[in-house]
C-alpha cells in the first residue's frame, strides 16, 4: 500500500507537473494568438491604405489619360481650323492676284482707249 501510496502522489505530482506544463503552454499559445491577431490587424489596415493609394492612382492615371484625349482632341480640331484658314487664306491670296491681274488689264485697256481717243482729237485738232 505504501509503494501504491507513493506511486499515487508522484503521479499526482507529475499530472501537477503535466497540468502546469498544459496551463503554461495554453497561455503561451492565448498570448501568441493575441500577438497574431494583432499583427493581422495591423497588416489589414496596411493592406487597405494601399489599395486606398492604389485606386487613388490608377484614378489619377485615368483622369491623365482623359486629359490627354482631349488635349489631342482639341489639337486636331485646331489642325484642322488652321489648315481650313490656310486654305481660305490661299484662295483669297489668288482672288486678289486675279483681281489685281484684271484691274491692270481694264487700266490697260482704258489708257489705250484714252490715247486712242487723244490720237483721233489730235487729228481732228491738224485737220
Amino acid at each position: 500500500i505504501a509503494k501504491l501510496q507513493i506511486d499515487s502522489e508522484r503521479s499526482s505530482k507529475e499530472s501537477k507537473t503535466w497540468i502546469e506544463q498544459l496551463d503554461k503552454l495554453k497561455k503561451s499559445y492565448n498570448e501568441e494568438k493575441i500577438s497574431i491577431d494583432e499583427s493581422m490587424k495591423l497588416l489589414n489596415v496596411k493592406i487597405q491604405e494601399l489599395i486606398i493609394e492604389k485606386e487613388d492612382e490608377y484614378q489619377k492615371r485615368i483622369n491623365v489619360q482623359d486629359i490627354n484625349k482631349d488635349l489631342r482632341l482639341t489639337i486636331d480640331k485646331l489642325r484642322s481650323q488652321v489648315d481650313t484658314l490656310k486654305s481660305k487664306s490661299h484662295q483669297m491670296s489668288r482672288s486678289v492676284i486675279l483681281d489685281n491681274d484684271n484691274m491692270k488689264n481694264t487700266i490697260n485697256e482704258l489708257n489705250n482707249n484714252l490715247n486712242n481717243r487723244n490720237k483721233t482729237i489730235e487729228k481732228f485738232k491738224l485737220d
